[in-house]
């Protein structure tokens, strides 16, 4: 209570949901001949990839994964950049601000010790690449590929849909 009267509460972050159209599974057996598991799983996929949520997390921490350290600015140009360059994503701005965006996201980080603040830039903890990885990779097939094609460590433990 004592946080919330001093306005230095923050939550613990934001979370989205999204629904797709739903997928008829008479209709997806009829025009195939053969085994739809394979199909299915990577319809599916495409389908939940299209609807994803894109919150401001994984945003700058694909980013700062591409870019290294950055000031404010130029992760508030760079969100700019980024919202430009995915016209049909669900993408959620608290507030509807690109600003503040940015603001809870780098708060996010730092409170988490993932990035830390240094001469006026957010640097990446290199201790902590995997879990920016992590964020990053939720919106990678969005965000034009990004993060240099890292993947965390889950890559080699995940399976593919069609595997």
């Amino acid at each position: 209570v004592g946080l919330r009267l001093t306005g230095r509460y923050h939550r613990f972050g934001y979370a989205a949901v999204s629904f797709g159209e739903p997928v008829s599974l008479r209709d997806f057996q009829a025009n195939l001949r053969r085994d739809v598991t394979i199909p299915l799983a990577r319809e599916l996929m495409k389908r939940v990839g299209a609807i994803v949520p894109v919150l401001p997390v994984p945003m700058v921490s694909t980013l700062l994964l591409d870019f290294g350290p950055m000031t404010r600015a130029e992760v508030e140009t760079g969100l700019s950049r980024m919202i430009q360059e995915m016209p049909n994503a669900h993408i959620l701005l608290p507030r509807h601000n690109r600003d503040y965006a940015v603001e809870v996201a780098l708060r996010h980080l730092l409170e988490r010790g993932v990035v830390t603040e240094e001469g006026g830039k957010y640097v990446p903890n290199p201790a902590d690449t995997d879990l920016l990885r992590f964020y990053a990779n939720s919106i990678q097939h969005l965000a034009g590929g990004g993060t240099s094609g890292n993947s965390a460590g889950a890559k080699g433990i995940s399976a593919p849909a069609g595997s």
